[in-house]
């Protein structure tokens, strides 16, 4: 996968667009379900992950459709604040992204709003390095390649802290695109990263002398055990004016998701039926290199909500603290000059209006 750049998203956004946001719209992929009478269209963005597949799944198979709602274009993005800018920009409508481009843009006062948690991508997270290293405290020292800003920077913070270091105790190499640090550390030119955790077992295999350094699970262990597991939360976001007008269709796509995605997922009667939609999206849209068990051990790790856990994460309190204490992180580490109100850019209307 490559970036896109805002002119490609211009070009991907329209209705003559490109192969990756078309192929959203091929017929009876994973079979066509009922069409509604009037549907809401939302022009969607969203990434390469496995777990962001199950919006094109459900859109391919007619879920979306039957509820009065479409995804088209759905376009596809491998940078963050691209991405989210391109909604900002009224390219698109919603995005479904990590949480760190959202917040950079809502500390520069941008109309961003975040309206659902999709997931809790977690336990996905880890940090991958030469076999020479000796867990977190042997990274002191040692070249390690991370995206700055984004999720993958908070969590080998977070890390670190645990065992009470910091960034600075590491020489760290600032890559934008985390792809680029991933060949940087095959090509044997950093001890460490933190890789896109769908290209874990790949990197693993691509570097014969590569082994898991820390893994998001480790939290609840010594030293410093946390009392709850590692969270990272993938969100579905949009804008004032976008809220505005597509309120009603946001809701449905949330309700779809939360109901019909999260049981086709979680159940063990469908989930083998999920991954194998899973593995022809990346096949056929993301032109991955991909095996079933690698989705499968993936999305074993991520925590799907049902629309009630969705409900209370969003409007109780708690997806509001998290993201205050992620632009804590921010700013503590200069990658923010300040934290955004976090309580004016969560809209939980759409959450509660699910039925």
């Amino acid at each position: 996968m490559r970036e896109f750049g805002r002119r490609e998203v211009l070009a991907l956004a329209g209705k003559s667009a490109g192969a990756l946001a078309a192929a959203s719209l091929m017929p009876g992929m994973f079979g066509a379900g009922a069409m509604a009478q009037s549907e809401d269209t939302i022009r969607f963005a969203y990434q390469p992950g496995f777990a962001y597949g199950l919006f094109y799944v459900a859109q391919a198979k007619g879920w979306f459709k039957e509820a009065g709602v479409s995804l088209d274009p759905m376009t596809v993005f491998t940078n963050g604040p691209i991405q989210i800018d391109a909604v900002i920009n009224g390219d698109l409508d919603a995005t479904v992204q990590g949480f760190v481009p959202l917040l950079t843009r809502a500390a520069g006062n941008q109309p961003v709003r975040i309206i659902d948690v999709v997931d809790n991508s977690g336990r996905t997270y880890a940090v991958v390095g030469t076999k020479a290293i000796d867990g977190v405290p042997g990274l002191k020292g040692k070249t390690v390649g991370v995206n700055r800003g984004s999720n993958y920077d908070y969590f080998l913070g977070e890390a670190l802290t645990k065992f009470g270091m910091s960034i600075a105790d590491l020489n760290i190499v600032n890559f934008g695109d985390p792809v680029k640090a991933q060949a940087a550390f095959v090509a044997g030119q950093v001890d460490a990263i933190v890789p896109i955790t769908t290209s874990r077992e790949a990197i693993l295999q691509q570097r014969a002398n590569a082994k898991v350094i820390f893994s998001a699970t480790q939290f609840t262990e010594g030293p410093n055990p946390s009392k709850a597991p590692f969270a990272i939360y993938d969100l579905l976001a949009t804008t004032d004016k976008a809220l505005s007008k597509h309120h009603d269709g946001f809701v449905k796509l949330m309700q779809v998701f939360h109901t019909r995605v999260y049981d086709y997922i979680t159940s063990e009667k469908t989930q083998s039926a999920a991954i194998d939609d899973i593995y022809d999206w990346q096949k056929t849209v993301i032109k991955a290199e991909v095996t079933k068990e690698q989705i499968l051990a993936n999305i074993k790790n991520f925590e799907f909500y049902n629309k009630e856990k969705a409900r209370q994460v969003v409007a109780s309190g708690e997806l509001q603290t998290f993201l205050e204490k992620i632009s804590k992180f921010l700013v503590d580490n200069k990658l923010l000059p300040s934290a955004p109100d976090v309580s004016k850019i969560i809209d939980a209307g759409p959450a509660k209006a699910m039925g």
